[in-house]
């Protein structure tokens, strides 16, 4: 004999969320990113990265240079 099934059925129900307007605090803001010169951030890699990003860079630059504009 085979075992009956049973159904359910699912209700939802809102949730209850404070309203933006009621919150007793702002959000912290982020402090500001420190600017740093492109040289420095590119000693900053390592030497696999640099020549990683060499070649993400050749390989862009290759594939605009030889696409071909749709006509």
């Amino acid at each position: 004999m085979l075992p009956q099934r049973a159904y359910v059925t699912l209700r939802h129900q809102p949730l209850d969320l404070p309203l933006p307007e009621l919150a007793p605090f702002p959000p912290p803001l982020s402090p500001a990113p420190v600017p740093i010169h492109p040289h420095q951030l590119w000693t900053s890699l390592s030497a696999t990265m640099q020549t990683q990003a060499r070649q993400t860079i050749l390989h862009i630059l290759q594939e605009i240079f030889h696409d071909e504009p749709s006509s």
